[in-house]
């Protein structure tokens, strides 16, 4: 598992928010923070993956990027618990998600390039 990369995240949000048509809102982005998970490290038995992949859920954090993250992409803060009984490591963690907005022009993202 390689570890979560904050420069490409700082740097995908960044220009996320450079995008928004309105010039006084570029620059800016909707943070959610939420507190409370409690969710199973491990997928279900249905799922191709050993462990979740997606701790957002699209009648939560799917609808509210919906409703907000129109022109202004939006960060979701999710807190899990982290306990063991839920394969986890008993300490609290955040998983940072971040949802584009819905009026994103195409473009492609990458870390490396070739110079």
């Amino acid at each position: 598992m390689s570890p979560f990369d904050w420069e490409a995240a700082c740097a995908a949000i960044a220009h996320l928010s450079a995008q928004n048509p309105e010039k006084k809102q570029r620059g800016k982005i909707w943070l959610w923070a939420a507190t409370g998970r409690n969710s199973a490290r491990l997928a279900s038995s249905s799922s191709h993956a050993k462990y979740i992949e997606t701790p957002d859920s699209e009648k939560t954090e799917g609808r509210l990027a919906k409703t907000y993250a129109i022109d202004t992409p939006i960060l979701f803060l999710l807190r899990q618990e982290g306990k063991a009984d839920k394969g986890w490591r008993d300490t609290p963690f955040y998983w940072p998600v971040i949802r584009a907005q819905a009026n994103t022009p195409t473009a492609i993202f990458a870390t490396d390039t070739v110079g």
